[in-house]
């Protein structure tokens, strides 16, 4: 099986398959290095909740996978990780006609069954001169072994 790294940047080269949730928020991979991986997400309408916002659960949904995949490049490529406990701070609301939204999630404590990431969120500014921090998490993932 290939590494994490491997499947994210044949994600970001489109050579690989992305998860349907990554067409369907608008995800894609900007980076990915051991302990630290980097996904965008562009606003659109399909997100907005009812006060016109990106909604929390499509911010929390990018946190998270960028998390998952942080702890993922820090173990071997026959186990993936799990999030087992995820807390997010929104800082500030993320528009649906700003620029792209970038997560960047780093380990800090890979252990051998526990592994916890925290992860930034900003919010480009339309012409993408300036980064807004829109919201801070933190998770928790447990290994286990890789189903397929």
């Amino acid at each position: 099986m290939a590494s994490a790294i491997e499947r994210l940047n044949a994600i970001r080269n489109g050579v690989g398959a992305a998860p349907p949730i990554y067409k369907l928020l608008d995800i894609s991979v900007v980076e990915a290095k051991e302990g630290e991986v980097s996904l965008q997400l562009r606003p659109h309408d399909g997100l907005r909740n009812p006060i016109g916002l990106v909604a929390g659960g499509a911010i929390a949904t990018l946190l998270d996978t960028a998390l998952a995949w942080a702890c993922d490049t820090c173990i071997p490529s026959d186990k993936v990780s799990t999030t087992i406990e995820l807390k997010v701070n929104f800082l500030r609301p993320v528009s649906v006609n700003g620029g792209t939204v970038v997560a960047t999630a780093r380990v800090i404590h890979p252990g051998n069954r526990i592994l916890v990431a925290t992860a930034d969120l900003r919010q480009m500014d339309r012409d993408g001169a300036q980064a807004r921090d829109c919201a801070v998490a933190t998770a928790t993932c447990m290994i286990i072994p890789a189903t397929g």
